[in-house]
């Protein structure tokens, strides 16, 4: 189990989940990777990597290796430089990483090296100040909307534009959605 702190010195740290036991993962800087208010992470299964997204006065994706090597650090590309990078997620049945910007609106698709930044969905009337994200085997991408207090269902196939998978908010605007900071897909 991995946990991203985001306090005065964010780090990442490694627990084992049948014992709670902690080992430090990754500190505020390894490498070429700076942690700067951590907001969301990202396993990826094919590599054994985790994704980082920070938001600083820019934002940044890190790629650390299972041992907490920094693999490789961006900062710069639409993905994150947009507005206020917030969310990632592992999209399986594409190999991309998916970027949520909580100021611009918008929903990016990244190759897993940081590059290829393709704006994949960008709709502020449904999503407004995404925050959180994540995907399921199928290709489908949840994803918070603080500005609408609501939790949208979207699907994306790899190529053109995410649309949403219902024409209503997959959970409405109601108290059990206001300021959704987590979703967790089990299948």
């Amino acid at each position: 189990m991995y946990v991203v702190k985001s306090a005065a010195s964010p780090a990442i740290d490694k627990f084992d989940s049948n014992t709670g036991v902690r080992s430090p993962f990754a500190a505020a800087t390894v490498g070429a990777c700076a942690l700067a208010t951590p907001y969301g992470i990202a396993f990826i299964p094919s590599t054994e990597q985790v994704a980082v997204i920070s938001s600083a006065a820019a934002g940044r994706l890190s790629i650390y290796d299972k041992d907490g090597n920094c693999v490789s650090h961006f900062t710069t590309g639409a993905a994150l430089s947009a507005g206020t990078p917030s969310g990632v997620a592992y999209h399986a049945t594409t190999g991309k990483l998916i970027i949520t910007q909580a100021t611009s609106h918008a929903i990016y698709a990244l190759n897993l090296d940081g590059t290829g930044a393709t704006l994949i969905y960008q709709n502020s009337t449904f999503i407004n100040t995404p925050r959180t994200i994540t995907t399921d085997s199928n290709g489908y991408i949840y994803v918070s909307s603080s500005g609408t207090d609501t939790v949208e269902k979207l699907y994306w196939s790899g190529t053109g534009s995410a649309t949403r998978a219902t024409s209503v908010p997959l959970i409405s605007t109601q108290v059990l959605s206001q300021n959704v900071t987590s979703i967790l897909v089990l299948e």
